[in-house]
């Protein structure tokens, strides 16, 4: 509503606090919405959301009716994170008052009792009647409950709201409160107390100052308000030189706003001005690795890598080794040169640490993309699903981001595609609210990934091309390649295979080029199957060469499923059918150990149609007929429609108009005016099955819609 109404864009704390604040009522968020669009400037974590002055009033109205001492104590509750009717006395000292005062404010429907807690009945009555007070009444209030309360971020926060000025004292009672609420997963809390204390921090004491911003900011980059976080940054960036630099520089380079190569200067100026200290190399180094790696430089990202890991291995620092070891181990998997034991020794160093690594630091996820590359995916998916409940917990929303973008991309490989869906929906939302363009480029190609396997052409097309914008926009040079794989797919689906050929025949060159050796990469057998089909045999050759030596390095199923598939197709165009059968044999023994009907279909598909040009028509159909249930199962309608039209070639079979079993109760059900969904609830079968088996009954039958349905089968004597 706050952004398709209002134009308004805020970090997803500012609108999980707006969310609380208002209740989630449309109208309040609204108002409170064109206040904050109308002040234009940031919001204070030390100060309340302002109320806009009709709403206040509104609500003012009701509390002025009250009596004068009970709206005396309404502002202690107002005033109080966790109020009590203990708290409430011993505040105002007067015991049989307050009792008397919260009996006529539950009357008057302000407030209501939950046991021993108090609270207001709508969380902006609690701000009007707090910003009512004048502030010599707040101060007075916060004094007293700072010497009620023992929980340390709500003590810190009333002695900071008692001073009138800088204080020290309470700006380190602030700082400790602040690593409080971090440990607990308060991430954005915490970013504001940092924030409070060195509003609180005395002059004289800058360079203190100076490293409580820099930890708000780090914080907030955590919490997901990139843009506050590198505001902050920015105004630190001048007043600041040596390694303090480097850490501020190092710090917006972690924001991430702007192109790569922009990023890429920060950490370079960062580096030099840390020269010396393996520490701050250490990181940023590493740091450094994983935007080389986006920029398509792949031995640049190994280098820096190794070189971050040998400066982490001089300073002896667990905390500083394990991340190194991560950003290796990312970097080793693209590059297909693997470290025997180092990956698991990260992980192990991970597990001993105190605190929980970001997404790029930590060897637990680096392992889980290895295993996805292994397709040891439930394996895989139980390490993302734990990180992902830690990253939310602790408020990391970054690294759930990035966590749930590689469970798309599981999900995807493992044929669970509404799963990979769900996921992208709720990265999507993510990724706006985290204002991270470049994630949100990787979630509209993983969701467009998906949509084209399922045959959701236009959906896929638009997903790609928009990725594909922001690729270049941020000069990305993995992903406008599988953009373009995308689109390519979508051509070969379709059967449009000189359009497929065009746009996929140029990307494992583009890959190797690179140095990207992942061959768990759906590029690879899409272009080659796209350049045989074409008659391109010798450059089909070349890449299938390259394809089945990269398979065979990573050992993975998936991939070396794929590549068998190729091989055998390649072979069948040779005029080698032995070779194709033991080819497609090897591939079927592959897909026995990954959880994909999607290649197994692909590969029936494929020794399916073999079968029916060397005249094997039994062999051929009950490949084919296989074929057609396994992408079914995953709900890819045009594979199906493909198999379908495959065995529609086979001599003998009976007529097109004549249905299967399955498909004439689908077509029955839906003849009778039952949705899609209802006709899936009814014969127990996915909504993705039943659009692909009414595709094929309105394809046979020669119509284009469920009225047409009924009457062809009134004529055929079926009845609907």
């Amino acid at each position: 509503m706050l952004t398709g109404r209002l134009g308004l864009g805020l970090s997803r704390p500012e609108l999980l606090r707006l969310h609380e604040l208002t209740g989630g009522n449309p109208f309040y968020l609204l108002e409170m919405g064109r206040e904050l669009k109308g002040r234009r400037v940031p919001l204070s974590a030390s100060q309340p959301i302002p109320v806009p002055r009709g709403l206040g009033e509104l609500l003012a109205e009701r509390l002025s009716r009250l009596p004068d001492a009970t709206r005396e104590v309404l502002v202690v509750v107002a005033a109080t994170a966790r109020p009590t009717v203990d708290v409430l006395e011993a505040a105002s000292g007067d015991a049989k008052g307050t009792r008397r005062a919260l009996e006529g404010a539950a009357a008057a429907g302000v407030v209501e009792f939950d046991a021993s807690r108090v609270r207001f009945v709508h969380p902006l009555l609690a701000s009007v009647c707090y910003q009512s007070a004048p502030p010599w009444r707040q101060r007075e209030v916060h004094r007293r409950l700072a010497d009620l309360v023992s929980e340390p971020e709500e003590r810190a926060r009333h002695l900071a709201l008692t001073v009138d000025g800088a204080d020290e004292a309470v700006a380190c009672e602030l700082d400790l409160a602040a690593e409080h609420a971090f440990a607990r997963g308060a991430t954005a809390a915490a970013a504001g107390l940092h924030e409070f204390a060195a509003e609180l921090t005395p002059v004289r004491s800058a360079a203190q100052a100076r490293r409580r911003r820099l930890q708000a900011a780090t914080r907030h980059r955590l919490a997901g308000d990139r843009d506050r976080s590198a505001g902050i940054l920015q105004e630190l960036r001048d007043q600041v030189s040596g390694v303090e630099r480097a850490d501020v520089l190092f710090e917006l380079a972690q924001a991430r706003q702007g192109e790569l190569s922009s990023i890429g200067r920060l950490c370079e100026e960062a580096l030099s001005e840390a020269a010396g200290d393996a520490a701050r190399c250490a990181r940023i180094l590493g740091f450094l690795s994983w935007l080389r790696v986006i920029e398509g430089e792949l031995g640049s990202a190994l280098i820096a890598a190794r070189d971050a890991l040998a400066s982490a291995e001089r300073t002896g620092e667990p905390r500083l080794v394990a991340p190194a070891i991560a950003r290796v181990a990312m970097a080793e998997t693209w590059v297909l040169d693997i470290t025997p034991g180092l990956l698991e020794r990260g992980v192990e160093l991970e597990r001993r640490l105190p605190e929980p690594l970001e997404f790029h630091a930590s060897p637990t996820i680096a392992l889980a993309r290895r295993l996805i590359c292994l397709s040891e995916l439930d394996r895989a998916r139980s390490l993302l699903e734990e990180a992902a409940t830690s990253a939310g917990e602790r408020g990391d929303e970054g690294t759930r981001g990035h966590i749930l973008f590689h469970l798309i991309m599981l999900e995807w490989f493992a044929g669970q595609w509404d799963a990979a869906l769900e996921h992208a929906a709720s990265a999507l939302e993510l990724a706006q609210q985290l204002g991270d363009e470049q994630f949100r480029g990787m979630v509209l190609h993983g969701t467009a990934l998906v949509d084209a396997h399922r045959g959701e052409v236009e959906v896929a097309r638009v997903a790609a091309e928009q990725a594909a914008v922001i690729a270049d926009a941020v000069s990305d040079a993995i992903f406008p390649i599988w953009n373009e794989a995308v689109l390519g797919h979508i051509e070969l689906s379709l059967g449009h295979i000189d359009a497929a050929a065009e746009r996929l025949g140029p990307l494992p060159g583009r890959l190797l080029a690179l140095g990207w050796n992942d061959p768990a990469d759906s590029v690879w057998p899409d272009a080659i199957e796209a350049l045989v089909a074409t008659g391109e045999l010798d450059r089909a050759q070349f890449y299938l060469d390259s394809y089945e030596e990269l398979a065979q390095r990573s050992g993975g199923p998936w991939a070396l499923g794929a590549a068998a598939r190729c091989r055998g197709v390649f072979a069948f165009a040779r005029g080698e059918s032995a070779v194709a059968f033991a080819a497609f044999e090897r591939a079927l023994a592959e897909h026995d150990r990954i959880p994909s009907d999607f290649e197994r279909g692909r590969t029936l598909l494929a020794l399916g149609s073999v079968r029916r040009r060397v005249r094997q028509r039994a062999g051929a159909r009950t490949a084919l007929d296989q074929a057609r249930e396994c992408f079914d199962a995953v709900g890819a309608r045009l594979w199906a429609a493909r198999a379908s039209d495959e065995l529609e070639r086979i001599s003998g079979r009976r007529p097109g108009a004549e249905l299967t079993p399955t498909e004439g109760r689908v077509a029955h059900v839906a003849a009778r005016g039952r949705t899609n969904k209802e006709i899936a609830a009814e014969l127990y079968m996915s909504v993705h099955t039943v659009e692909a088996h009414l595709s094929r009954v309105y394809r046979k039958l020669n119509i284009r819609s469920r009225t047409e349905l009924a009457q062809r089968l009134i004529t055929l004597g079926t009845g609907p």
